[in-house]
Order: C-alpha cells, then sequence, then structure tokens
C-alpha cells in the first residue's frame, strides 16, 4: 500500500506559502514551510513538486501561539457540545511522517469549515498548549483533491 500523501497532484506550486492570515501578533505571515523532495532527510510529499505541507507534528512545540499550516490524512473526529448547545468537534491527524496530531474546531468554523469525510485536508490555525499539550485550533480547512487515476479514465 502507499501514503496517501503519494496521492496528491504534481501540480501545486514550490515553495514557502504564505497563508493570507496574520502570523504573530505583529501582522507577520503564517508559517508554513515547504517540503519538496527528500533532502537533508526532510519529509516529502512524494515527487518533487507536489502539494506543501506545511508544518509537521515534531514542530508544533517550536512555533506555540503562532498561526500555521498543516497539512493531515484524517483518522476521526470527536463530536461535542458546548455550555450554549452549540456543535463543536476535535479532530485527530496523520502527518506525512505518520506523526499524530490533533485540531480544535470551534463552533463557528464548525459551520464555516467542516468536515468533508475521508481524506488528506490543509489545516490553517494557532496552535496552542494546554496542560503541554499541543493542538491547533482551527481557522479554516480545506479537503485536498487526489490525482485522478488513469486506469478509470480519469
Amino acid at each position: 500500500l502507499c501514503s496517501p500523501f503519494d496521492l496528491l497532484p504534481n501540480d501545486a506550486p514550490d515553495g514557502a506559502e504564505a497563508t493570507g492570515e496574520a502570523g504573530d501578533d505583529d501582522g507577520a505571515p503564517a508559517y508554513a514551510p515547504a517540503r519538496h523532495g527528500s533532502a537533508g532527510g526532510k519529509a516529502t510529499a512524494g515527487k518533487a513538486g507536489k502539494e506543501n505541507i506545511g508544518l509537521l507534528a515534531r514542530e508544533m512545540g517550536e512555533h506555540i501561539h503562532k498561526l500555521v499550516t498543516m497539512t493531515g490524512y484524517y483518522i476521526c473526529r470527536k463530536d461535542t457540545r458546548t455550555v450554549k448547545g452549540e456543535l463543536m468537534q476535535f479532530g485527530t491527524w496523520l502527518d506525512i511522517e505518520g506523526r499524530f496530531f490533533d485540531t480544535v474546531h470551534f463552533p463557528d468554523q464548525v459551520k464555516k469549515t467542516p468536515f468533508r469525510g475521508r481524506g488528506i485536508y490543509r489545516i490553517r490555525g494557532r496552535l496552542v498548549a494546554d496542560f503541554s499539550f499541543m493542538s491547533l485550533e482551527t481557522h479554516s480547512m480545506e479537503r485536498l483533491p487526489y490525482r485522478a487515476d488513469g486506469r478509470y479514465g480519469g
């Protein structure tokens, strides 16, 4: 079996991506380093030129309170209700290195960018640490398309 990250299309632009959101409170762009190829033992997204995968789970501790972009394979979510009865969710993901990370989806974000089923998602948000446990407070997320399988007319 292959990694689901190997199924991402090859047509994404190279280089680091700025998310267009403010980074720290100083207005700097959100951190999203490019990960291409296999230079220096870094994570890869398959062949060079693949989708920008952003921050890795092992790097989360270095970017607490910053806006970041991460890419993860959706594992599961937990639905819960706030005191006001609004839907809130928690997500569990695997990054390209096979490390787990977690996300928090507050009610306004659940309405704006809901989960869209199995697959790989690009997730933008602020990294937080509660009792030394790191998670990504989601500001937006999008499900990434897999490349078409030419064997079936795609």
